[in-house]
Protein backbone atom coordinates (compact mmCIF):
# COMPACT_ATOMS: atom_id res chain seq x y z
CA UNK A 1 0.00 0.00 0.00
CA UNK A 2 1.22 3.43 -0.78
CA UNK A 3 2.04 5.99 1.58
CA UNK A 4 0.81 9.95 1.64
CA UNK A 5 2.78 10.65 4.50
CA UNK A 6 1.37 13.95 6.63
CA UNK A 7 4.89 15.07 7.22
CA UNK A 8 5.84 15.79 3.47
CA UNK A 9 6.14 19.15 1.91
CA UNK A 10 4.16 18.35 -1.25
CA UNK A 11 2.33 21.50 -1.60
CA UNK A 12 5.44 22.20 -4.42
CA UNK A 13 4.01 19.68 -5.82
CA UNK A 14 0.41 18.69 -5.41
CA UNK A 15 -2.44 21.44 -4.33
CA UNK A 16 -3.54 20.35 -1.88
CA UNK A 17 -6.98 22.16 -1.68
CA UNK A 18 -7.54 20.99 -5.56
CA UNK A 19 -6.52 17.43 -4.58
CA UNK A 20 -9.64 17.65 -2.13
CA UNK A 21 -11.85 19.45 -4.28
CA UNK A 22 -11.69 16.57 -6.88
CA UNK A 23 -12.31 14.45 -4.39
CA UNK A 24 -15.20 16.35 -3.41
CA UNK A 25 -16.76 17.14 -6.53
CA UNK A 26 -18.54 15.55 -9.37
CA UNK A 27 -18.64 11.56 -9.26
CA UNK A 28 -17.14 11.88 -5.69
CA UNK A 29 -19.49 14.75 -3.97
CA UNK A 30 -20.89 14.03 -0.82
CA UNK A 31 -19.07 10.43 -0.29
CA UNK A 32 -16.10 11.45 1.89
CA UNK A 33 -15.82 13.12 5.33
CA UNK A 34 -12.30 13.29 6.21
CA UNK A 35 -9.22 13.82 4.53
CA UNK A 36 -5.38 13.38 5.47
CA UNK A 37 -2.95 16.17 4.75
CA UNK A 38 -2.69 15.71 1.18
CA UNK A 39 -5.92 15.91 0.52
CA UNK A 40 -7.22 12.10 -0.14
CA UNK A 41 -10.20 10.76 1.84
CA UNK A 42 -9.73 8.78 4.97
CA UNK A 43 -13.49 8.45 6.02
CA UNK A 44 -16.42 7.93 3.99
CA UNK A 45 -19.90 9.88 4.32
CA UNK A 46 -21.09 8.14 7.63
CA UNK A 47 -17.61 9.05 8.92
CA UNK A 48 -16.07 5.36 8.86
CA UNK A 49 -12.77 4.26 7.73
CA UNK A 50 -12.03 4.12 4.21
CA UNK A 51 -11.23 0.25 4.03
CA UNK A 52 -7.33 -0.92 2.87
CA UNK A 53 -8.47 -1.93 -0.67
CA UNK A 54 -10.76 1.27 -1.22
CA UNK A 55 -7.89 3.32 -0.18
CA UNK A 56 -5.27 1.62 -2.04
CA UNK A 57 -7.71 2.90 -5.58
CA UNK A 58 -8.20 6.72 -3.76
CA UNK A 59 -4.06 6.37 -3.41
CA UNK A 60 -3.81 5.60 -7.68
CA UNK A 61 -6.65 8.27 -8.56
CA UNK A 62 -4.13 10.58 -6.28
CA UNK A 63 -1.33 9.30 -8.86
CA UNK A 64 -3.30 9.89 -11.36
CA UNK A 65 -4.27 13.25 -10.17
CA UNK A 66 -0.51 14.16 -9.74
CA UNK A 67 0.50 12.84 -13.61
CA UNK A 68 -2.47 15.09 -14.58
CA UNK A 69 -0.31 18.39 -12.74
CA UNK A 70 2.99 17.01 -14.10
CA UNK A 71 1.82 17.39 -17.58
CA UNK A 72 0.50 20.54 -17.08
CA UNK A 73 3.10 23.79 -16.67
CA UNK A 74 5.36 23.11 -14.12
CA UNK A 75 6.69 26.21 -11.71
CA UNK A 76 10.04 26.55 -13.58
CA UNK A 77 7.76 26.90 -16.82
CA UNK A 78 5.30 28.95 -15.75
CA UNK A 79 8.29 31.61 -14.04
CA UNK A 80 10.01 30.67 -17.15
CA UNK A 81 6.59 32.01 -19.18
CA UNK A 82 6.54 35.44 -16.97
CA UNK A 83 9.88 36.00 -18.61
CA UNK A 84 8.67 35.16 -22.23
CA UNK A 85 11.43 32.63 -22.57
CA UNK A 86 9.36 29.01 -22.34
CA UNK A 87 7.99 26.82 -24.31
CA UNK A 88 4.45 25.53 -25.02
CA UNK A 89 3.78 23.23 -22.21
CA UNK A 90 3.96 19.70 -23.74
CA UNK A 91 2.71 16.25 -22.30
CA UNK A 92 5.36 14.80 -19.91
CA UNK A 93 5.30 11.50 -22.10
CA UNK A 94 4.89 10.68 -25.72
CA UNK A 95 1.54 8.58 -25.90
CA UNK A 96 3.58 5.93 -26.98
CA UNK A 97 5.79 5.32 -24.48
CA UNK A 98 3.93 2.54 -22.79
CA UNK A 99 2.80 0.93 -26.51
CA UNK A 100 4.92 -2.08 -25.63
CA UNK A 101 3.16 -5.35 -25.00
CA UNK A 102 6.33 -5.88 -21.79
CA UNK A 103 5.66 -2.60 -20.68
CA UNK A 104 1.76 -2.65 -20.94
CA UNK A 105 2.37 -5.96 -18.70
CA UNK A 106 4.39 -4.15 -16.01
CA UNK A 107 1.79 -1.37 -15.60
CA UNK A 108 -0.89 -3.66 -15.44
CA UNK A 109 1.01 -6.07 -12.32
CA UNK A 110 1.62 -3.01 -10.02
CA UNK A 111 0.89 -3.38 -6.60
CA UNK A 112 3.48 -5.05 -5.22
CA UNK A 113 6.57 -2.82 -3.15
CA UNK A 114 8.54 -1.63 -6.20
CA UNK A 115 11.86 0.33 -6.51
CA UNK A 116 13.29 2.52 -9.33
CA UNK A 117 16.75 3.52 -9.68
CA UNK A 118 18.02 6.87 -11.82
CA UNK A 119 20.89 5.88 -13.76
CA UNK A 120 23.33 8.92 -14.08
CA UNK A 121 24.54 10.18 -10.98
CA UNK A 122 23.22 6.36 -8.84
CA UNK A 123 24.41 3.51 -11.18
CA UNK A 124 26.99 5.56 -12.83
CA UNK A 125 29.22 8.43 -10.76
CA UNK A 126 28.30 11.73 -12.18
CA UNK A 127 31.55 13.53 -13.05
CA UNK A 128 32.41 16.45 -11.60
CA UNK A 129 30.39 20.05 -12.64
CA UNK A 130 27.66 19.36 -14.47
CA UNK A 131 28.96 17.06 -17.44
CA UNK A 132 27.40 14.18 -18.59
CA UNK A 133 28.47 11.05 -18.43
CA UNK A 134 30.10 9.82 -21.53
CA UNK A 135 29.31 5.83 -21.99
CA UNK A 136 32.79 4.20 -22.94
CA UNK A 137 34.52 0.65 -22.49
CA UNK A 138 36.30 2.71 -19.26
CA UNK A 139 33.55 4.29 -17.40
CA UNK A 140 32.59 2.13 -14.39
CA UNK A 141 29.58 1.37 -11.69
CA UNK A 142 29.26 3.46 -8.85
CA UNK A 143 30.84 1.47 -6.31
CA UNK A 144 28.83 -0.88 -4.58
CA UNK A 145 26.32 -0.50 -7.49
CA UNK A 146 26.53 -4.48 -8.62
CA UNK A 147 25.68 -5.33 -5.48
CA UNK A 148 23.34 -3.26 -4.00
CA UNK A 149 21.53 -4.13 -7.43
CA UNK A 150 21.38 -7.57 -6.76
CA UNK A 151 20.16 -7.25 -3.26
CA UNK A 152 17.45 -5.38 -4.40
CA UNK A 153 16.31 -7.61 -7.22
CA UNK A 154 16.46 -10.47 -4.34
CA UNK A 155 14.19 -8.21 -2.20
CA UNK A 156 11.62 -6.97 -4.25
CA UNK A 157 11.71 -9.42 -6.70
CA UNK A 158 13.43 -8.95 -10.08
CA UNK A 159 9.52 -7.96 -12.06
CA UNK A 160 9.61 -4.96 -9.18
CA UNK A 161 12.98 -3.62 -9.59
CA UNK A 162 13.38 -0.50 -12.37
CA UNK A 163 16.16 1.86 -14.04
CA UNK A 164 15.29 4.90 -15.38
CA UNK A 165 17.68 6.58 -17.50
CA UNK A 166 17.72 10.44 -17.86
CA UNK A 167 19.15 12.33 -20.93
CA UNK A 168 20.60 8.63 -22.57
CA UNK A 169 19.52 6.75 -25.43
CA UNK A 170 17.60 3.80 -23.64
CA UNK A 171 19.55 1.35 -26.98
CA UNK A 172 22.84 3.25 -25.91
CA UNK A 173 22.66 2.46 -21.85
CA UNK A 174 20.80 -1.38 -22.70
CA UNK A 175 24.61 -2.21 -24.99
CA UNK A 176 26.61 -0.33 -22.09
CA UNK A 177 25.38 -2.64 -19.36
CA UNK A 178 24.78 -5.76 -21.17
CA UNK A 179 28.81 -5.34 -22.06
CA UNK A 180 29.76 -5.09 -18.25
CA UNK A 181 27.38 -7.96 -17.85
CA UNK A 182 24.88 -6.27 -15.64
CA UNK A 183 21.89 -7.70 -16.02
CA UNK A 184 23.17 -11.11 -15.27
CA UNK A 185 25.18 -10.39 -12.14
CA UNK A 186 22.03 -8.82 -10.99
CA UNK A 187 19.57 -10.35 -11.92
CA UNK A 188 17.75 -7.58 -13.29
CA UNK A 189 14.88 -8.20 -16.28
CA UNK A 190 16.52 -7.15 -19.76
CA UNK A 191 13.99 -5.69 -21.46
CA UNK A 192 12.59 -2.18 -22.28
CA UNK A 193 9.69 -2.66 -19.65
CA UNK A 194 12.57 -3.17 -16.49
CA UNK A 195 15.32 -0.45 -18.50
CA UNK A 196 13.37 3.09 -19.27
CA UNK A 197 14.99 6.14 -20.86
CA UNK A 198 13.43 9.63 -20.67
CA UNK A 199 14.55 13.35 -21.84
CA UNK A 200 13.82 15.10 -18.29
CA UNK A 201 12.83 15.15 -14.73
CA UNK A 202 8.99 15.37 -15.00
CA UNK A 203 9.21 11.88 -17.78
CA UNK A 204 11.23 10.29 -14.92
CA UNK A 205 9.07 11.10 -12.08
CA UNK A 206 6.04 10.44 -14.35
CA UNK A 207 7.34 6.88 -15.12
CA UNK A 208 7.78 6.72 -11.65
CA UNK A 209 4.29 7.58 -10.20
CA UNK A 210 2.88 5.00 -13.41
CA UNK A 211 4.93 2.33 -12.22
CA UNK A 212 3.44 2.50 -8.36
CA UNK A 213 6.33 3.04 -6.98
CA UNK A 214 7.03 2.86 -3.78
CA UNK A 215 11.75 3.49 -3.26
CA UNK A 216 13.05 5.70 -5.49
CA UNK A 217 17.17 6.38 -5.58
CA UNK A 218 18.19 9.50 -7.68
CA UNK A 219 20.49 12.12 -7.55
CA UNK A 220 18.65 14.90 -8.08
CA UNK A 221 15.93 16.17 -5.52
CA UNK A 222 14.11 18.12 -7.92
CA UNK A 223 13.15 15.07 -9.28
CA UNK A 224 12.64 13.28 -5.85
CA UNK A 225 10.20 16.06 -4.56
CA UNK A 226 8.05 15.26 -7.54
CA UNK A 227 7.13 11.81 -5.84
CA UNK A 228 5.13 11.97 -2.74
CA UNK A 229 3.58 8.51 -2.98
CA UNK A 230 7.14 6.55 -2.64
CA UNK A 231 7.10 5.32 1.15
CA UNK A 232 11.37 6.20 0.71
CA UNK A 233 13.24 8.45 -1.54
CA UNK A 234 17.00 7.62 -1.42
CA UNK A 235 19.16 11.26 -2.46
CA UNK A 236 22.76 10.72 -3.60
CA UNK A 237 23.57 14.32 -3.11
CA UNK A 238 26.40 15.15 -6.37
CA UNK A 239 27.02 18.62 -4.78
CA UNK A 240 26.66 19.60 -1.14
CA UNK A 241 23.95 22.09 -1.39
CA UNK A 242 21.92 19.28 -3.70
CA UNK A 243 19.40 18.15 -0.52
CA UNK A 244 16.00 18.93 1.11
CA UNK A 245 16.01 22.55 2.63
CA UNK A 246 13.03 24.28 4.29
CA UNK A 247 9.82 22.51 4.93
CA UNK A 248 11.07 19.48 3.14
CA UNK A 249 13.90 18.88 5.70
CA UNK A 250 11.14 17.35 7.75
CA UNK A 251 11.18 14.09 5.51
CA UNK A 252 14.78 13.54 6.36
CA UNK A 253 13.75 14.07 10.36
CA UNK A 254 11.08 11.70 9.83
CA UNK A 255 13.38 9.30 7.66
CA UNK A 256 11.11 9.41 4.55
CA UNK A 257 14.03 10.88 2.72
CA UNK A 258 17.31 9.36 3.50
CA UNK A 259 20.15 11.61 2.20
CA UNK A 260 22.81 9.07 1.25
CA UNK A 261 26.17 10.50 1.68
CA UNK A 262 27.97 7.34 1.35
CA UNK A 263 25.69 6.85 -1.47
CA UNK A 264 24.67 2.70 -2.01
CA UNK A 265 25.88 1.74 1.51
CA UNK A 266 23.32 4.15 3.27
CA UNK A 267 20.21 2.55 0.92
CA UNK A 268 21.73 -0.49 2.04
CA UNK A 269 22.00 0.32 5.58
CA UNK A 270 18.19 1.74 5.90
CA UNK A 271 17.20 -1.51 3.75
CA UNK A 272 19.18 -3.88 6.02
CA UNK A 273 21.48 -5.37 3.70
CA UNK A 274 25.06 -5.52 3.12
CA UNK A 275 26.78 -3.93 0.34
CA UNK A 276 30.19 -5.23 1.10
CA UNK A 277 32.45 -1.66 1.76
CA UNK A 278 31.72 1.10 3.91
CA UNK A 279 33.49 4.01 2.22
CA UNK A 280 34.74 6.77 3.80
CA UNK A 281 32.09 9.90 4.27
CA UNK A 282 31.95 12.85 1.66
CA UNK A 283 33.17 16.18 2.70
CA UNK A 284 29.58 18.37 2.80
Amino acid sequence: LLSLAAAMAADVVVDVAAMRAYFSSGEYEGKFSEYDARGVPTKDAEGLPISKSGTKKLHKLAAAFIRRSLNGPSWKDQAAALEATAEPARPALPPEFWASEARRRVLEAAGPPRVAVGFEGVLVARPPGDAQVQLTPATALSQGALAAMSALVRHFGASNCFVIACNHQEAQVASWLRDLGFFRRTGMVDDDAHLLAVEEERQFAEVALSLEVTHCVDCRWSTLEMLPLCQRRYLFPHVPHDVPGGDASRLVASGQVVVCEQMWADVASDMGFDVGFSPPRRPV
